[in-house]
């Protein structure tokens, strides 16, 4: 009797730990870690609901040309978020509808939807580009090859190189 009294103890106290360890996540406000990124918007249209990408998942490389930076979520549906962006692109106001210099995508499950060229409306607005750390905002409308489009909101990047 002993014997089970003391396993129902161990288990009660293994789940309550179990769902302490499933439920923290890591604060979003921490600092960035070098080749890290977080990335964090709205979306509605063809899909709907809010995108955070969790640090664990997440990247930023760079060379003498291009940032690629990107964020992932690590619970189902699998959402993606990239930019490519120019490494000296300047602090301001980036639109596509008036150049092409950088690209935008964002993936929920297999459908994706990206903005790149020259006329689509997609603006991104860099805060700070110091070589180490790049920050900005971004909004716009983000289409796919089947017609499809998602409105992103409220958007917010950061990456540390």
């Amino acid at each position: 009797m002993k014997t089970t009294n003391k396993l129902k103890s161990f288990l009660i106290v293994l789940i309550a730990c179990s769902s302490i360890l499933i439920s923290c996540k890591k604060e979003s406000n921490a600092p960035l870690g070098s080749g890290k990124s977080r990335i964090s918007c709205d979306v509605s249209g063809a899909t709907s609901g809010s995108f955070a990408s969790n640090d664990l998942v997440s990247s930023a490389l760079k060379n003498g040309i291009l940032m690629n930076i990107s964020g992932s979520t690590t619970t189902l549906p699998i959402q993606i978020m990239m930019f490519v962006i120019p490494t000296g692109i300047t602090v301001g106001s980036h639109n596509l509808l008036a150049d092409d210099n950088f690209n935008a995508t964002y993936t929920k499950d297999a459908t994706g939807w990206s903005a790149g060229n020259v006329g689509d409306n997609f603006t991104l607005v860099v805060t700070k580009n110091d070589g180490t750390d790049f920050e900005g905002t971004f909004s716009g409308v983000l289409t796919n090859d089947n017609g499809t489009s998602v409105t992103i909101s409220n958007g917010k990047i950061a990456a540390k190189f």
